[in-house]
């Protein structure tokens, strides 16, 4: 009667290894997945910023010829302004 027990307890063993190993792998495959996921969000956000950022650098480049002569006339103004 002896034999059976130790062939359960045996099996128990067995099977509470393999079931923690299994998790701990699954908490580690899942805590890695939604870290990249994380960053991947983050990284989206970065993207739509400089793409807005870039859109207003590139409105301020096609105004460039609408504000040049104004700029110069500023420019010419405070350095005649400022020579006497």
């Amino acid at each position: 009667m002896d034999e059976p027990w130790k062939i359960i307890v045996a099996f128990a063993s067995l099977l509470i290894v393999v079931v923690g190993s299994i998790a701990g792998f699954l908490h580690w495959h899942f805590k890695t997945f939604n870290g990249l996921k994380d960053e991947l969000t983050d990284l989206k956000v970065k993207i739509a910023e400089l793409k807005a950022k870039d859109e207003l650098q590139q409105a301020t480049i096609d105004r460039l010829p609408e504000l040049y002569p104004a700029l110069n006339a500023i420019v010419s103004h405070l350095t005649s302004k400022k020579s006497k």
